[in-house]
């Protein structure tokens, strides 16, 4: 009898100390917004679950969380608290060019805010000197935004890689003796938006060619004619 009666004293006790361990690994967890670079990484004290909002941009293991693409994402913690997340860009080449497809030339001639407009025709706006771009273009169908293109100086290899590692999921495409690399800004086609092709032009210049994804399959590797005509 008397060790039925001390049985239920000492599960409440276990369960006091269960929650006083909750409430301590709650007032743990810092909810001040969290900001690094796409190869960062920082641990939440206190988690034992932590949900990304988007994995895309920065994902979690354990108690840790790592930074994967430039953007912004919530963190839900334990699955009650929420930390704000933003992944900064490392690398600058130039300002992300606009990609709102199907938009007018009038919004893009209103929002391009670098460079200098040097030609405009119906089909295209040419700008250059676009931040360490040479020559950034934007082309139009029917007056709506359906491409563009940039030529880099190939001293700046190494970052423009970088720089697109940072914005897009990219991946090596081999086509002969020819390779490429072509990014889309989403862990899966289908939830992306945009698609780039970024290869090498000549001996002086990169050329990246940005379209919506959805023409990725039908545009052709070497963008080379496409950025002249």
């Amino acid at each position: 009898m008397l060790m039925s009666l001390a049985l239920p004293t000492m599960v409440a006790c276990g369960n006091d100390n269960d929650e006083e361990e909750e409430r301590e690994k709650e007032e743990m967890i810092d909810t001040t917004p969290i900001s690094f670079y796409s190869d960062g990484k920082k641990v939440i004290a206190g988690a034992d679950t932590i949900v990304s909002s988007n994995t895309y941009v920065v994902y979690a293991k354990g108690n840790e969380v790592f930074g994967y693409h430039i953007g912004e994402a919530e963190l839900l913690v334990n699955n009650k608290k929420t930390i704000q997340v933003k992944v900064l860009p490392r690398h600058h080449i130039y300002d992300d060019p606009i990609c709102k497809w199907g938009c007018d030339r009038n919004y893009v001639e209103s929002n391009q805010k670098q460079g200098t407009l040097v030609e405009s025709t119906p089909e295209r706006l040419e700008y250059h000197d676009v931040g360490n771009a040479m020559a950034l273009y934007y082309y139009f169908n029917n007056n709506k935004l359906s491409g563009v293109a940039t030529l880099v100086s190939t001293l700046y290899t190494t970052a423009y890689a970088e720089y697109f590692a940072e914005r897009f999921l990219m991946l090596p495409d081999y086509e002969g003796e020819n390779t490429h690399f072509v990014g889309i800004d989403a862990l899966e086609e289908k939830s992306a938006n945009t698609a780039v092709v970024m290869e090498v032009y000549n001996d002086d210049y990169i050329m990246a060619m940005y379209m919506p994804v959805n023409e990725l399959s039908t545009r052709s590797p070497q963008i080379i004619d496409w950025a002249e005509n």
